[in-house]
């Protein structure tokens, strides 16, 4: 071949020089910003994962009732989501549940300003289940301060029920529900609200019936989408060529997607359970203060509260200790102060709740320290001791505890008596006449 010129001119088989292709400079420029912005979203969700694990995490610790941990860790990812693309969903679940750990607290100021925070970054993404769920904890938050403002938290939860209803989200529209019949008994309204506490509990199984309706089929695609086999591997194939196929492979690529819906759908049911547990243990509490045949209600409400403590203590709910708790002491009220011939089983209950109290040190946060009526320390398991020695009328009778709807906790006797003076809690002044209940 003829050697190259050497006057300085480019051959003609020679690439045109940068210098002489100002459009190689553009596309080198638009490469560059866009592996840029690639590397910038890979390392977006990165972060968006890391934090949504320690979301859960907080998640776990308020069923648990670990408050002021949950407090730590949420403020801690709403921070860090603040500023990442695509991390305002994140920050507003953080920010919704800290809000509610702060009402668990009573410190209702700051649950209020994390709340407001909440709403603000819900309304700029302009997602209705998320504004729902915000209308829901303040509604909570207007009910509980002291002095509770029902109205304004009636308001707030017809407002999240409307928007659910319209966004089809079931869960939120089962929490409004449930709330917005809470409210109206508290008002008044009693046969209102056991209707909506009735219509909670329906959507509530509606939710579990969809989430076991998608654990079944994920499982479904499983069996028909079998893993790879490994005899059908050429010999020598490295792993990395082994995970390249596999990730192209349109059996694989449904098995992993399959795989990855029945972990969501499995957490959803337990999500689902617990509120179905949550929402009888409202009804019995409803049922327990109807109208009619005294000993029919306590029966038809110790049903009721037994079906939730079952719920709550199956595989496929969450753990809540604290709802547990309350639970079994208003069963052992029920049975001990209603139920004919119930005694013996309020006993049995009383014993329970030593032993959870024994193997839980968070349920001892949750029982109660002093009835608010006579002054005195109260010990929900002196019952339980003193009918092992064998005195159960005296222990029935100086002992037995009554729980509010408001969780305060009295002497039974000490309550029966100031309710006969149309009274109510003397810890928070609320008017619950007919004792006994949960929210």
């Amino acid at each position: 071949p003829p050697p190259p010129p050497t006057d300085g001119n480019p051959s003609t088989n020679e690439p045109p020089s940068a210098a002489a292709d100002p459009d190689g400079d553009d596309d080198a420029a638009r490469r560059a910003a866009l592996q840029e912005r690639i590397n910038n979203d890979r390392e977006n969700m990165r972060k968006l994962q890391q934090l949504r694990i320690y979301l859960q995490a907080a998640s776990q610790m308020f069923w648990r009732g670990e408050y002021r941990r949950a407090v730590e860790v949420l403020q801690q990812v709403a921070e860090k989501c603040h500023g990442i693309p695509s991390g305002e969903m994140m920050e507003c679940e953080a920010l919704r549940l800290c809000g509610h750990c702060l009402i668990r607290l009573k410190q209702f100021d700051a649950a209020d300003r994390c709340l407001v925070m909440c709403m603000d970054v819900a309304l700029t993404v302009e997602m209705p289940a998320l504004i729902a769920n915000v209308h829901i904890a303040q509604g909570q938050l207007a009910s509980q301060r002291e002095p509770p403002d029902y109205p304004k938290a009636l308001k707030h939860h017809e407002a999240a029920r409307v928007i659910a209803r319209e966004c089809e989200d079931i869960s939120a529209e089962a929490a409004a529900c449930l709330n917005c019949a809470n409210t109206m008994g508290k008002m008044g309204d009693k046969e209102r609200g056991m209707e909506l506490q009735y219509e909670a509990l329906g959507l509530r199984r509606k939710q579990v019936a969809d989430a076991q309706l998608e654990i079944a089929e994920a499982k479904k695609i499983l069996d028909e989408n079998p893993p790879a086999s490994t005899e059908s591997v050429p010999e020598g194939t490295t792993s990395r060529e082994q995970a390249g196929a596999g990730a192209t492979d349109p059996t694989q690529v449904k098995r992993r997607r399959a795989m990855m819906d029945l972990a969501n759908s499995k957490r959803s049911l337990q999500e689902a359970r617990r509120a179905e547990a949550a929402a009888l243990a409202n009804v019995a509490t409803a049922v327990a203060g109807a109208g009619g045949d005294k000993a029919r209600r306590a029966a038809d409400a110790a049903a009721l509260y037994e079906e939730s403590i079952e719920i709550l203590r199956s595989e496929d709910s969450f753990t809540d200790k604290q709802l547990e708790l309350a639970v079994v002491l208003n069963l052992a009220n029920v049975y001990d102060n209603h139920v004919p011939n119930g005694h013996g089983t309020g006993v049995e209950y009383r014993r329970e709740l030593d032993e959870m109290v024994r193997k839980n040190v968070q349920g001892k946060e949750g029982l109660p320290d002093v009835c608010g009526v006579c002054g005195e320390r109260t010990n929900p398991l002196d019952m339980v001791r003193t009918s092992e020695r064998g005195v159960d009328d005296d222990a029935d009778d100086t002992t037995a505890l009554t729980v509010l709807d408001c969780m305060h906790c009295h002497h039974t006797k000490c309550w029966t008596a100031r309710k006969e003076t149309g009274k109510g809690c003397p810890d928070c002044h609320r008017d619950e006449p007919d004792g006994n209940a949960f929210v």
